[in-house]
């Protein structure tokens, strides 16, 4: 469910991108996102996009932290639009790259799955909008629930629970380690970022989501993560830039002709619907990581 991407200087492109170009553009990025994040509350209340919350334009969960989700050239902040647009035309390629693989793994004889997320390669411009998205995050070191009462915990803080991404990929790229995955064969959490890290470079890990377990009979499984920062870093707060891959929306899902001798029959066939129906099937199915703590109860105790 979750792979590191080597960022190291003498790394081989990934995707086709070269990991110079990555990190410079990811660097810019990171630095246009603390200058917003840094801005005063009332220019950055200017970008909250009504009920939306954490799917469009900024939103805050008090006591965890700051996001603002790019959708469409419009709706960006103009210190951010450049950068951001620089960004997600990386992301779109290492993506579509990694999805053709995905294809091959499966042994698939069509172009289904890519064709699900050609239109969402670029930033779209204003006016226009697409399923995929681009988060940058603020996380308050301090904030969240502390890991245990035992020495060498409570310095540790859950800003981000338990959860799943939704779509078919993430790619998550770090400006210090935080990021944790959950390791099913060891049954433990690993701190990928930590592992990858070195002082002061950036990290790159892919998670794969809940819509790529339904589209490939769960043959790839959905990433289990959570965010853990240390309140002993000398930054007051952890920034991490998120491209969440999803299906373009009006494309149509046959699992038909997604099935493989890899895949098998699948469980749960989908027909005569659209990757945004599937997408809102699975969503109603899961709480909303990034929505404040009192609507996530609520939410999970709904789904109880």
């Amino acid at each position: 469910g979750w792979a590191p991407l080597d960022l190291s200087e003498d790394a081989p492109p990934i995707g086709g991108v070269s990991v110079h170009d990555f990190v410079q553009a990811y660097s810019g990025l990171f630095e246009a996102s603390a200058s917003f994040f840094n801005s005063p509350l009332s220019y950055k209340e200017q970008f909250i996009r009504g009920t939306e919350g954490s799917e469009d334009g900024y939103n805050r969960v008090t006591g965890e932290k700051e996001m603002i989700t790019i959708r469409t050239a419009d709706t960006t902040p103009e210190d951010l639009r450049q950068r951001a647009a620089i960004c997600w035309e990386l992301c779109g390629r290492i993506m579509l790259d990694v999805i053709q693989d995905i294809s091959s793994s499966l042994c698939l004889e069509n172009d289904d799955l890519r064709d699900m997320v050609a239109p969402c390669a670029t930033l779209p411009p204003s006016g226009q909008r697409v399923a995929t998205l681009l988060r940058m995050f603020r996380y308050e070191r301090g904030a969240g629930t502390p890991l245990g009462n035992e020495p060498g915990l409570r310095d540790r803080r859950i800003v981000a629970e338990r959860h799943r991404d939704l779509g078919l990929l993430s790619l998550v790229v770090g400006s210090s380690h935080g990021l944790e995955v959950w390791d099913p064969y060891a049954n433990a959490w690993y701190a990928i970022e930590e592992h990858q890290a070195a002082p002061g470079r950036l990290t790159a890990t892919i998670l794969a989501g809940e819509t790529l377990a339904r589209l490939t009979n769960h043959k790839y499984n959905p990433g289990g993560h959570r965010v853990v920062v240390s309140n002993l870093d000398d930054s007051p707060y952890r920034f991490s830039l998120v491209y969440a891959l999803r299906a373009h929306h009006p494309v149509q899902v046959d699992t038909d002709r997604l099935t493989t001798s890899i895949t098998g029959t699948f469980t749960r066939p989908l027909a005569a619907l659209t990757a945004g129906e599937l997408y809102s099937q699975i969503s109603n199915a899961h709480f909303n990581i990034n929505a404040d703590m009192a609507q996530r109860r609520k939410q999970e105790e709904r789904l109880k």
